[in-house]
């Protein structure tokens, strides 16, 4: 399984995932923009099959966090993320949803 990288820069991921903030509200603040980034990312590394764990620490690292610890307060309101993370958890134990 190949990992997919972040983009090279948050101006390239707001021109390829067309973010929502950046659409509707061009005045957005830099904690919206990375909550958006850092849940965006997550959500495709999930689609895509990646070890998300393995992967978090460099997201936080490209977030400029110092630990995945800070990076979580952006990923905990996001439903799109949390029903994919609990879809790989039902399949890791054998159970569907």
């Amino acid at each position: 399984m190949q990992h997919t990288p972040p983009p090279t820069s948050r101006t390239q991921h707001w021109r390829t995932a067309g973010s929502i903030a950046t659409r509707t509200r061009p005045h957005t603040t830099s904690a919206e923009r990375s909550d958006t980034f850092a849940v965006a990312t997550l959500v495709r590394w999930y689609r895509s099959g990646e070890d998300v764990g393995a992967l978090l620490p460099r997201l936080s690292t490209y977030l400029g966090h110092l630990t995945p610890t800070y990076t979580y307060w952006y990923l905990s309101a996001a439903p799109e993320l949390l029903d994919l993370a609990a879809a790989r958890l039902e399949k890791a134990r054998g159970t569907n949803r």
